[in-house]
């Protein structure tokens, strides 16, 4: 075997330059879109979390679904912080289950005001002012009446 055999021509240097810049090019984009991937979902996640932990809920009346229907409603009142007002909100959850650290799923306001089952399929809500952040209509099948 002759030296020159080892040699690779001026083409074939060029030709594996160019593949192992695109190969090189490839695994970079790849890398970068699974970092960037991975960063957003952990600073989401990490974000409600912390946004989560600076407010606390503060149960105010637990009412029951009448003829042992699955759902209570809850009255709370959730304050974020010496930098925001409170406000007063209501979910309908899990009957006995613990009411968690997020917003209401039903009405949230900043003013006091009181809800009730009126029957199994409809809860009457009354005495809110017009400052309304949620006002829901129907949830889960349960109609929603606002006085």
């Amino acid at each position: 075997m002759n030296e020159t055999d080892e040699w690779l021509s001026d083409e074939e240097v060029q030709s594996h330059k160019k593949r192992f810049s695109r190969r090189a090019l490839i695994i970079a984009f790849l890398s970068s879109v699974l970092i960037l991937g991975t960063a957003i979902y952990f600073l989401h996640d990490l974000g409600s979390d912390v946004a989560s932990g600076m407010c606390g809920n503060e149960e105010i009346r637990r009412e029951g679904q009448p003829d042992d229907g699955a759902y209570d409603i809850v009255l709370f009142k959730r304050d974020c912080g010496a930098t925001t007002d409170y406000s007063y909100q209501l979910s309908v959850i899990k009957k006995n289950s613990t009411l968690e650290n997020t917003t209401a799923n039903i009405f949230i306001s900043d003013h006091e005001f009181s809800a009730s089952w009126a029957n199994k399929n409809t809860i009457k809500i009354r005495g809110f002012s017009n400052d309304v952040y949620k006002q829901e209509r129907k949830y889960k099948g349960i109609n929603i009446l606002y006085n």
